[in-house]
């Protein structure tokens, strides 16, 4: 999806088991337009887990930089970073 893109996953085609409220929205850090993360700005939070098993709560307003091998749980959907973009 394109950056400052917001995606509702609850109510598209598909995307059945995701909670209605689960909104994504993608972003840049200020300072670094390298750096991509996911806003959370949707009513929910969201669980994520990084490579080094760090687990992290991600309430709504909250951002999340990605990085390689995070799993970001939106109720029993588990969204998962393959790989960096390089």
């Amino acid at each position: 999806s394109d950056l400052g893109a917001t995606v509702a996953f609850g109510s598209m085609p598909g995307f059945s088991q995701v909670p209605e409220g689960v909104t994504i929205q993608t972003i840049t850090h200020p300072s670094d337009p390298a750096s991509i993360g996911v806003r959370n700005a949707g009513a929910l939070e969201w669980i994520a887990t990084t490579r080094d098993g760090l687990r992290q709560v991600i309430k709504p307003g909250q951002t999340l930089k990605l990085s390689a091998d995070l799993r970001i749980f939106f109720g029993q959907v588990v969204a998962v970073v393959s790989k960096q973009r390089a």
